[in-house]
């Protein structure tokens, strides 16, 4: 078996570079993945674990409070420019395609699978900046439009809100540091 390599960021008209986390979805079947980024990220976010706490204070305690914690939400949210491909002027780039057509859906048909990273597109061998993090879970999407002048560049928000466990995975991509 090969070794697998470092993933393309599609070209998309202008440069753009995610320098913290990269996220890829299941394009394909969950017996057959097909692991697809999304183009034209100019900013993300993600929460892996946000707590839940509750109050847990008893008499062992000798009067200082206690909380543990109950539960976790986790959170993505990526920004992209919305244009289309360099080398295919009538089409948008494929990863932003499915997280579109998928926040159209309700109920489980919303949910994507996915994982999320941490990856520099100037050290994709991880030479210089070792990577240890990386996720994966399932996650409902939501696609909101910036809109603005007409001059303005046409950027979009992808908000993933966790459907379930965010579980931790060895990292995808060589040169991780796990």
């Amino acid at each position: 078996m090969t070794a697998p390599t470092a993933p393309t960021i599609p070209v998309l008209g202008a440069s753009t570079v995610n320098r913290n986390w990269f996220y890829e979805f299941n394009t394909g079947t969950p017996d057959v993945p097909v692991w697809t980024c999304a183009g034209g990220v100019t900013n993300t976010q993600f929460q892996p674990s946000t707590g839940n706490w509750v109050d847990n204070t008893d008499q062992a305690g000798k009067g200082a409070q206690s909380s543990n914690k109950s539960g976790y939400t986790w959170s993505g949210d990526i920004s992209f420019e919305r244009k289309t491909k360099q080398d295919e002027p009538t089409a948008y780039d494929d990863g932003q395609e499915f997280l579109r057509l998928a926040a159209l859906k309700i109920g489980p048909a919303n949910t994507v699978e996915m994982r999320v990273f941490e990856y520099d597109p100037d050290d994709p061998d991880g030479t210089s900046s070792p990577r240890v993090e990386a996720y994966h879970g399932f996650a409902g999407v939501d696609w909101v439009p910036d809109g603005g002048d007409m001059m303005a560049d046409n950027t979009v928000k992808a908000s993933l809100k966790g459907q379930g466990a965010l579980d931790i995975i060895s990292h995808p991509y060589p040169g991780s540091g796990s």
